[in-house]
Formats: structure tokens, sequence, C-alpha cells
């Protein structure tokens, strides 16, 4: 209908103004990030959309998300908020979004609260909840691909550091947040979780702060808000763990323990005295 062919036309139109605003800056790209997309279309259905994108991945890495909607042998059909790595003009990797949003991608106790969840979602197909953490493998870059608020948990991005990611990549649609402080929020969290695990932070989002976080959790160059836009930044790959990374939070419990040992220590003092 006119409504999805409009849609289409502007993320088509979108996709090709980025492309080739990344191409005319001084220097070719060597990985094209986009933010999760906020149109209600699957890009493997149209011609053009992957007409372009496979023409940007034939000499560069991009990377991109889309619903994917999986048959499986036994019949059912699973729906995934999805990243996909394309290199070659082909895509070589694809995550699932393992940390859905609550009441916005999937319905707690659906069962139990049957009559609320339809009253909001209707007949509406809920995402299914990923199982599978990815590192995403482009040259010597290994991304960790993140979606949303996914950056939010520390433990999720451990699993990706351990299996050799040395570089964080969040694609995120932030729009819904309005004029909020959620988007600032949702900036804080990545910032601790560059700082956490020494590790380059790539932010591209919709409608909320773009950016590129140091290890430091510096950011080196932030993108202008509501509106679109394209940038050439530079970040550098990172190798090895912290030692966040290799006790994660299970320090906490030997600062308690050596705590209680103190305080025991200090009252059998105290008792002897």
């Amino acid at each position: 209908d006119n409504w999805y062919f409009s849609k289409r036309q502007d993320v088509y139109n979108s996709l090709i103004d980025g492309s080739s605003s990344a191409a005319a800056m001084d220097g070719s790209y060597y990985l094209m990030l986009l933010p999760e997309s906020t149109f209600n279309i699957n890009p493997f259905n149209s011609e053009e959309i992957m007409t372009l994108l496979n023409t940007i991945s034939a000499e560069h890495g991009l990377i991109f998300s889309g619903d994917r909607m999986v048959t499986y042998e036994s019949g059912e059909r699973a729906l995934y908020n999805s990243m996909f790595l394309m290199a070659d003009g082909k895509i070589t990797d694809t995550y699932d979004k393992m940390k859905l949003v609550p009441f916005g991608e999937y319905f707690p106790f659906e069962n139990q609260l049957k009559p609320v969840k339809e009253f909001f979602f209707g007949n509406a197909e809920l995402f299914s909840l990923g199982q599978t953490p990815a590192v995403f493998v482009y040259n010597e870059i290994r991304i960790a691909p993140l979606i949303c608020f996914e950056a939010s948990f520390s433990e999720l991005i451990r699993q990706r550091i351990q299996m050799g990611a040395n570089v964080l990549a969040v694609s995120s649609n932030e729009s819904w947040f309005g004029d909020s402080l959620g988007r600032q929020q949702r900036l804080a969290m990545n910032v601790l979780r560059a700082v956490e695990y020494n590790r380059y932070l790539l932010r591209s989002t919709q409608d909320g702060v773009s950016t590129v976080i140091d290890p430091n959790g510096r950011l080196i160059t932030r993108f202008p808000e509501k509106q679109y836009h394209a940038e050439d930044v530079k970040f550098t790959v990172i190798n090895g763990r912290t030692f966040f990374a290799l006790t994660s939070y299970s320090w906490y419990m030997l600062v308690i323990l050596a705590y209680a040992l103190l305080l025991m220590y200090r009252r059998r003092n105290t008792r002897e005295s």
C-alpha cells in the first residue's frame, strides 16, 4: 500500500545518502555501522535495499539490523531482532538479540496475563529470545554485536570478550525515549562497559546519542542528535582482558569476605584487651 511504499523509500533514500556521504569523506570507510531500524519493514524483502547493501558490502564491511523470521523443521516460527555482518556482498555473521525489552519486544507472564497482552498487542507476533552469543569477524576486527539496551548487561559483554571480541558495537533505536533522560542514562551505561573491558565502543542510534567511546570512557566524537548524520571516525582494536573481565563481580565477594575477617579480628582483639 502507499504507507508501506513510502516507508520503503525512506529507508532506501537514507541508506543512499549515508553511503554516499561516507564514500565522499577523506579515505574510504573500513566498516560501516547502521543504527537499529525504526521502520516497519524487513530489508530482505526489499530488492532496492538489498541491492544497495550488497553494493556497499562488496568493498567494505557493513553491520545493520533487521527482523529475521525463522521457520523450523517442526513448522514452528520464530521472529528475532537481529544484527548482520555483510562482507563481499553476502551475510557472513548473524546475531539474534538475547536480552529483549519487556512489554516492547516480549510480554512477561504472557499466559497469565493473556487478556492484557491481547489488548495491547492483539495478534501481533512478538520476538523470540536469541540463545547464542556471537562475535562478528571482519579482517582483524572481532566485533561484539549488541542491540539496544543489551550493553546495559555487563555479563553479556564479558561473554563476547571471552570469545575474543576486541571492539564493541551497539546498534540502537532510542526514538521512543522522546526528550527524557533515558537516552543519557543509556549512554552512561555504555561508557561503563567501555571502561570495564578496555575496549572502544561504537554506538549508532536512531534519534539517540551516536558516538565513539574510548577505553577511558571519553566520547571521542558525538554526532548531532535528531538529524541524519554520517561521519568518519577512527578506533583501535584492543586485545587482552582487564581484571574485571577475568573476575566480573565475583571480586565483590572477596571484598566482603576480607571486610568480615577484619571485623572478626578487631572484635577478638577488643575482647582480649
